[in-house]
């Protein structure tokens, strides 16, 4: 469907002749011969991206083709959205969310706010795609939630689908009453400007000790170290508090695993300078890929599965209690 909104304004789109995503291909072979360029990516997509870019710059004539990048699919972490804003331009960057039921038109945040914007207006969706758009928080009976409150992010109005062809248990299940689509991300409106911030999606929510702990509260600080490029943090099985937290990381190339375990101390360090001691991962996995769908988006319960594979079958390099 991401081809559609380019097809609608008059675009032209161009297939690779790789028929895949590879940076290498947009940065030294698409974008020079093809001027006002708009294309579209996963988070992960932009994060290789700049990775090709920082290991073989494209000319500035290339990316001067570069007019729109447009990220959506996944959370967007900030800093992988300064280094992208930093190398492609603040008033380049667009983010959008949305969903398959609601494609792309939930919330976004426009160029024209990039630029000079602070740390929680970078971290939001910005506000409602549109006029034809509603979007609330709610409580878990569909109670609107005041703004500043964490709940459920909801949504209505005409892109919002109708349900489910021949599922009425699942179109009651995915619906508050009112026509309000149940997004199962969790978020927040901001109180004084309106804009959407997206927690996580419930279902990720790590439980410890019944406080809750929001993976991508604690990645955003990992993701702050420079030897850090990719983690995801997921809740793995405990006897004791129920969940633990848990960080999978894929290590800088040719990282040997004295190097690592300094690293874990660090990283130990700043989540403990940085968040309440509990949400602190108490365990690090090194990985030579995070498990991903298609489209580069990280596969959060196949990876709680495998961690939770592999605290069963060795013992994993743990932080201190």
């Amino acid at each position: 469907m991401y081809h559609i909104p380019h097809l609608a304004a008059g675009a032209c789109n161009v297939v690779p002749a790789s028929a895949a995503f590879d940076p290498s291909e947009v940065l030294h072979e698409l974008l020079p011969r093809w001027a006002g360029a708009c294309t579209f990516l996963a988070p992960t997509m932009l994060h290789r991206l700049c990775e090709a870019d920082a290991a073989s710059r494209a000319s500035g004539e290339a990316l001067e083709h570069l007019r729109t990048v447009v990220v959506g699919g996944g959370p967007l972490h900030v800093d992988l959205l300064r280094r992208a804003m930093g190398r492609f331009g603040e008033d380049r960057i667009v983010q959008v969310y949305g969903m398959g039921e609601c494609p792309m038109t939930i919330a976004h945040l426009g160029r024209q706010w990039h630029r000079g914007a602070d740390e929680a207006l970078l971290r939001s969706v910005g506000w409602p795609f549109s006029h034809e758009v509603e979007v609330m928080v709610a409580g878990e009976q569909g109670e609107r939630l005041p703004h500043g409150s964490i709940g459920e992010v909801c949504v209505r109005g005409s892109p919002v689908m109708s349900g489910y062809l021949g599922d009425e248990e699942a179109t009651r299940r995915t619906f508050f009453p009112g026509g309000w689509l149940r997004t199962g991300d969790s978020g927040r409106l901001d109180p004084t400007r309106g804009c959407l911030t997206l927690e996580d999606r419930i279902k990720d929510m790590i439980i410890r000790g019944g406080s809750n702990i929001y993976p991508r509260e604690v990645e955003e600080v990992l993701l702050t170290h420079e030897a850090v490029s990719e983690v995801a943090v997921v809740g793995v099985p405990h006897l004791e508090w129920g969940e633990e937290v848990a960080a999978a990381l894929v290590p800088p190339p040719g990282t040997r695993r004295e190097a690592r375990e300094a690293l874990e101390a660090e990283l130990d360090e700043l989540c403990l300078a940085s968040l309440a001691r509990f949400k602190r991962p108490r365990a690090y996995h090194w990985l030579d890929e995070l498990p991903k769908n298609s489209t580069g988006k990280v596969l959060k319960r196949e990876l709680r599965e495998l961690l939770a594979e592999k605290a069963a079958g060795e013992e994993p390099a743990a932080a201190a209690a």
